[in-house]
């Protein structure tokens, strides 16, 4: 083993660790619902075992890029006053005072997706893991707010 995948491997154990404790923000791994009060996104990562992340080296590389753009613009999601869940279940149940909304990832895929979702509005889905700069301009376009920030390319 190269000592880049040994490094690789221990950053990710320790993004694990830090998700599975809470440390990467509002986390799930059980099919309890989020409940949509305001300007939310809801960031999906399939649910996987750390044993299927050890040999998938791809999907670990996925969930470290997931989790690193979601750092990236927590802290203006945060400002701009929209809620930001990390979802890691097979399921993912959004409520709200109109109903609830399910949906289920397909079966053994690495299937990442973005529900950018405000009750009373269509939600905005978006797949593939996608960058800190996408994900507050896809925040800015679905929630209609003024976002700028100096490093977006134009």
């Amino acid at each position: 083993m190269s000592d880049a995948t040994i490094m690789f491997r221990a950053g990710l154990a320790a993004l694990l660790l830090a998700s599975a404790i809470g440390g990467c923000g509002q986390t799930t791994r059980d099919g309890r619902g989020v409940a949509v009060r305001g300007p939310t996104v809801v960031a999906a990562f399939p649910a996987v075992s750390n044993d299927q992340l050890e040999t998938d080296e791809q999907a670990g590389r996925l969930l470290h890029d997931f989790q690193s753009h979601l750092d990236g613009a927590r802290g203006e999601l945060t400002r701009a006053g929209i809620a930001l869940y990390e979802w890691y279940a097979p399921e993912l149940r959004l409520e709200s005072e109109s109903g609830t909304a399910a949906y289920a990832a397909p079966p053994h895929s690495v299937q990442v997706m973005y529900y950018f979702v405000e009750p009373g509005r269509a939600p905005c889905i978006l797949r593939g893991v996608r960058t800190t700069a996408e994900l507050l301009r896809a925040a800015a376009d679905c929630f209609d707010l003024d976002l700028t920030h100096p490093d977006w390319p134009r």
